[in-house]
C-alpha cells in the first residue's frame, strides 16, 4: 500500500483538471451570455422605473429618470435627497457594479456605496446574478435592489 498515495494524487489532480475545464467552461458562457444579460436587465429597469413613477404619481418619490448608456444605466431622482445609482457591466470582472449617490437633506454632503453582482450560471446554458453573499437574484429582485434607494 505504499503506493496509495499516488492513486490519491492522481484522483486529486484529475478532479483539478475537470475543475478547470468547467470554470473555463463557465467564464466563456457568462463571457457570451453576459452583454445580452444586461440589455434585458435595461430593457426591464426601463419598465420598471415607467412602473415605479406611475404608481408614485404626485407623490416626492416619483420622477425616477433613466439615463440609457453603452453598457450602462443611470437612474436620477433630483428632488431634496438627490439620488443617483449608476450601474455599469464590468466585463473583466463578470459582474455588474453599482454605485449609489445620495445628497444628506440640506445637499452639503453625499453619501456614497459601491457595489456589485457577480455573474454565475443558473443552469448550463443560464446565466444569473449574485450578491456578495452568494444570493441569486432574479431580474425583478435586480431591478428592486436598485430602485430601493429611491
Amino acid at each position: 500500500m505504499a503506493l496509495e498515495w499516488i492513486k490519491q494524487r492522481a484522483a486529486a489532480a484529475r478532479h483539478d483538471s475537470r475543475n478547470e475545464r468547467w470554470q473555463l467552461q463557465k467564464e466563456r458562457v457568462i463571457e457570451s451570455h453576459s452583454q445580452e444579460f444586461f440589455e434585458e436587465l435595461t430593457a426591464l429597469m426601463e419598465r420598471s422605473v415607467a412602473a415605479f413613477n406611475k404608481e408614485f404619481e404626485g407623490a416626492p418619490r416619483a420622477g425616477v429618470a433613466l439615463e440609457r448608456r453603452l453598457n450602462r444605466f443611470v437612474l436620477r431622482h433630483a428632488t431634496p435627497l438627490a439620488t443617483t445609482v449608476d450601474c455599469r457591466l464590468d466585463y473583466a470582472a463578470h459582474s455588474i457594479r453599482y454605485r449609489i449617490e445620495r445628497a444628506s437633506m440640506h445637499g452639503k454632503q453625499t453619501f456614497t456605496q459601491e457595489n456589485e453582482l457577480k455573474f454565475d450560471l443558473a443552469s448550463e446554458k443560464k446565466i444569473q446574478l449574485l450578491t456578495l453573499e452568494q444570493i441569486p437574484l432574479s431580474m425583478e429582485q435586480t431591478t428592486q435592489q436598485l430602485l430601493e434607494p429611491f
